[in-house]
């Protein structure tokens, strides 16, 4: 019986840089396959971050068969507006895979950066 394998899109969001790392997952095996950042222009609004956020996620998901997506859960920080602007981040970020009926999981940071 073949090995099943796995393709994965992780997302660390944030509104000046939006990582990713994309990972190609079998029972033997991590293979990286592609890593970056997702970095709107600083001059940019808000709302443009967010569409910039939202086509740059679009991109990678066209490119690669992603059969999963990964994203870290919110951490609740004392700044309630840096807070609020990287759930945008986040929302706007599984909103595509979201809208493909890929299968979304989250993991707290901790865990996301194991």
């Amino acid at each position: 019986m073949k090995d099943k394998k796995t393709t994965i899109l992780g997302i660390d969001p944030g509104t000046r840089i939006t990582g990713y790392g994309i990972v190609q997952y079998s029972s033997h095996s991590v293979v990286p396959i592609d890593f970056g950042c997702i970095r709107p222009p600083l001059s940019a609004s808000l709302n443009e971050k967010y569409a910039y956020i939202f086509r740059g996620v679009n991109e990678l998901l066209d490119r690669y068969e992603i059969e999963h997506f990964s994203t870290e859960t919110q951490f609740l920080g004392k700044n309630i507006q840096s807070t609020i602007k990287v759930s945008m981040a986040r929302a706007v970020s599984i909103l595509p895979a979201s809208n493909r009926l890929i299968p979304v999981f989250e993991y707290s940071p901790k865990k996301a950066k194991l």
